[in-house]
């Protein structure tokens, strides 16, 4: 059975206590002024290039204070610091331009339909540019369009001349950078969007590459413009790229009918879940791929359709994302929470100490071990978690990071150990979590309403798709670990049919 021992009462999950993250906060404190005063920031309002300049020397400077000792300096790394220093120095408030190339503006312009157009037409008056004047008289399509090529050139990069701010979003520092894919999504702009693309479009821009891009907009290499003969105020310009999908008329039949049940499935499943965030108890969802669904299809006809399944169980990547294929879990709310937490403390030791997180870049034998000891202090989070609903949701999120996190579970020194715990995860499946019914957990997605019983698995629809993703991840473990049976599932019961409808009025 993994350790009990709490390291952190704030936040139980960690491995690092709270005295040695205060030690830490001390020291970083510290650093970033010894940083400063050996790498004066060159000013709020100064260029990406000076930023750029600035962050190289602090880089430097980093590499010889580690020169000593990698592990036993308390220092800060480079990064860390000047992320820490953007945000401190930033404005509280500032503006986000959103940059696009006009050629790319023109060609989606030219496609968008009619209702796309109103919507757009709708939400545009509300984005200031420059010197914040909008014209009012930016009542149709055509208006809003000829108004941005004429006012909203992007004044920062003289090197590509054919670039516009599409919106202008006034933003707070602490403001996640996912508000700009938020906004051209208000603006019926969300299919035109290509995903994880950011155009290059002169050497500043380029440079950024180096730094990239950080999740809060005061992170980032924000940098000052002209006000209008008052002074300068500063922003942060992110540039997208946008395209036009290839019609479904321009497909061949097969990719059509794929494309088609895409956007069919993808529009229920956003209704649906519009609909269950409204609810007493929230919901989201969580795609399962379908045991009995046909073979996987040409992948080609998947990346016609414009979609991806970044949500899904993976059991079946590649598949086209569509009922034939794919079934939603609908979970309790929480589960989204717990998934983000989870995985950012896997991924690169969210919350922990500068030691742990050295210790995880490193990719290595050391890491695994690390992540070992992280899997085994949440494994015991959540057994004392009290809430049956969060509870359940913590651990149906610590399975998912492990599928798509799972290369420790081979590189540790403590293999031994590691079966152990997934022993011990296991059982908790069986003997705790699946003990609870399924309005407890709260899963399906019409709360009050018990499922009806399948009578050959014993068992409502939604907790068949729970027990196709555990079956997923069981024959997963069972691969990479030495377990002969990772003994999750609950000994199966058979129940009348009627039992499914009875109480189902019952809140």
């Amino acid at each position: 059975m993994p350790p009990t021992r709490v390291f952190n009462k704030a936040k139980p999950w960690l491995v690092t206590s709270e005295d040695e993250l205060a030690r830490d906060a001390l020291f970083s404190k510290e650093f970033s002024k010894e940083y400063l005063r050996n790498c004066p920031f060159p000013g709020t309002t100064s260029t990406v290039e000076e930023k750029m300049e600035w962050l190289h020397s602090i880089n430097a400077y980093y590499d010889e204070l580690m020169e000593e000792s990698f592990y036993r300096s308390r220092a800060p790394e480079a990064k860390d610091a000047v992320k820490k220093i953007l945000m401190d120095k930033a404005p509280k408030n500032m503006r986000l331009d959103v940059i696009v190339k006009s050629v790319e503006l023109s060609a989606v312009a030219a496609a968008m339909k009619e209702e796309e157009k109103e919507e757009f037409v709708k939400k545009f008056p509300n984005f200031k540019y420059g010197n914040g004047k909008t014209s009012p008289s930016l009542n149709t399509f055509d208006k809003c369009m000829d108004w941005i090529k004429v006012n909203a050139k992007a004044e920062l990069f003289g090197e590509y001349s054919d670039c516009v701010v599409l919106v202008s979003i006034p933003v707070a520092k602490e403001s996640e950078m996912s508000i700009a894919g938020d906004t051209l999504t208000s603006l019926g702009l969300e299919k035109y969007i290509i995903v994880n693309s950011r155009m290059a479009v002169s050497s500043a821009e380029r440079n950024l590459f180096y730094w990239s891009l950080q999740h809060k907009v005061g992170e980032n290499m924000y940098t000052g413009i002209n006000n209008g003969g008052k002074g300068k105020k500063v922003k942060y310009s992110i540039s997208v790229g946008l395209r036009v999908p290839p019609k479904e008329s321009e497909l061949n039949p097969a990719k059509a009918a794929v494309a088609k049940a895409v956007k069919d499935f993808s529009k229920k499943l956003e209704d649906d879940k519009a609909a269950a965030k409204e609810r007493d108890n929230p919901k989201m969802y969580m795609l399962v791929g379908l045991k009995n669904a046909p073979k996987k299809k040409n992948r080609d006809e998947c990346d016609d359709s414009g979609e991806d399944s970044d949500d899904s169980s993976e059991e079946k990547e590649g598949d086209p994302r569509t009922a034939e294929f794919w079934e939603p879990l609908w979970l309790p709310a929480s589960f989204e929470d717990q998934y983000q937490r989870i995985s950012g403390h896997f991924g690169w030791g969210e919350g922990e100490g500068q030691e742990i997180q050295r210790r995880l870049e490193k990719g290595n034998t050391d890491s695994g071990n690390i992540k070992v000891e992280l899997f085994e202090q949440e494994l015991a989070y959540v057994r004392k978690i009290k809430s049956t609903q969060e509870r359940f949701a913590a651990t149906l999120a610590l399975n998912m990071v492990i599928i798509r996190d799972n290369y420790w579970t081979m590189d540790n020194e403590c293999s031994e150990d590691v079966a152990r715990d997934f022993r011990s995860l296991a059982t908790f499946w069986k003997n705790t979590v699946f003990k609870s019914d399924d309005s407890t957990l709260g899963i399906g997605l019409e709360d009050g309403t018990v499922e009806e019983i399948d009578k050959k698995s014993g068992v409502s629809h939604s907790r068949s798709l729970v027990y196709d993703f555990m079956e997923s991840f069981a024959k997963r473990i069972e691969d990479i670990q030495d377990i002969s049976k990772f003994n999750w599932k609950p000994p199966h019961k058979k129940r009348k049919s009627s039992e499914g409808v009875q109480g189902a009025n019952k809140k």
